[in-house]
């Protein structure tokens, strides 16, 4: 069910009275060409602990959760993921298949 009021109208930045907020999120989804392989989606936040999540584990979570002071990806984030997350997924991947891909 929609709403049926709103606090600002379309033309208005934010309501009056209200600032506007600056929660920012960075998302990195990857797979390979045809989606049969998907890595695990990577979020980026400001929080260490983000409050929507502190009845939660984050290592529990299906995302791989990452904390960053402008929640943007930086050099050193994309290292870590590539290196960390992404070459041993993909490895144990291409073992998996292997069989399958030798005529």
């Amino acid at each position: 069910m929609l709403p049926s009021k709103t606090l600002a109208s379309r033309e208005e930045q934010s309501a009056p009275g209200h600032k506007k907020r600056k929660e920012r999120l960075t998302l990195l989804a990857a797979s390979n060409a045809s989606g049969n392989h998907k890595i695990k989606v990577v979020i980026i936040g400001k929080a260490s602990k983000p409050r929507a999540l502190k009845h939660a584990s984050i290592s529990s979570l299906q995302v791989t959760y990452r904390n960053q002071k402008s929640a943007q990806m930086t050099q050193e984030t994309f290292k870590n993921w590539f290196l960390d997350d992404f070459v041993p997924e993909v490895k144990k991947f291409l073992k998996e298949k292997k069989p399958a891909l030798q005529p």
